[in-house]
């Protein structure tokens, strides 16, 4: 799991309740997230401008890629092709492939022209891989990008600070909480 700005990543055993060791990755390790294979985690290194791949049984950074722009959250497709960066400070949305680990694109979400000190920073894929949700902090949206043409299909207007995202199996008995309208998520991707 990161820690804080000055430290490395220190993964826990949750079955033993212990500390596995303590991986230097980069400063502001924040970002985690797990390919689909269980095979390597990617930690988002926002004050180092970089992303360490770490391989998930030796526990030994295999990589440390540059990505500018304030790296803070990592989400990799389902189909493990694909990794997404969100770079707060940068508007933007880095693509990687996964086993070239070479940045493949970046979608801008937000225009630095208008302010805000972060833009993206949570990120979740659809599990058909074919949409990315971004929460974009200072716009107070969640951007949907279409993941073929790395393309903003839809901004749904959230309220203050979006960051965390999840699905959420809905049931037809189940009634949206809070005040504001529910946004038009099927609409926005199709599904």
């Amino acid at each position: 799991m990161p820690t804080s700005p000055t430290a490395p990543s220190a993964p826990i055993d949750l079955t033993e309740r212990k500390l596995l060791g303590v991986i230097p990755t980069g400063p502001g390790a924040e970002g985690i997230d797990i390919t689909p294979d269980g095979r390597e985690v990617w930690v988002a290194n926002r004050a180092a401008d970089s992303v360490s791949v770490i391989d998930a049984q030796t526990l030994d950074v295999i990589e440390t890629v540059m990505c500018a722009g304030f790296p803070i959250r990592c989400k990799a497709t389902p189909d493990g092709q694909r990794v997404l960066i969100s770079c707060a400070t940068a508007g933007e949305v880095a693509v990687f492939d996964r086993l070239s680990r070479e940045e493949t694109g970046r979608v801008t979400v937000l225009d630095r022209g208008e302010g805000g000190d972060l833009g993206p920073i949570g990120v979740l894929i659809t599990p058909d891989g074919t949409h990315a949700f971004v929460a974009n902090s200072s716009r107070q949206e969640v951007v949907v990008i279409d993941l073929g043409t790395l393309d903003v299909i839809a901004r749904l207007e959230t309220g203050n600070v979006p960051d965390g995202l999840a699905f959420l199996a809905r049931a037809p008995d189940v009634v949206p909480l809070g005040d504001g309208p529910e946004p038009d998520v099927e609409g926005a991707t199709g599904h």
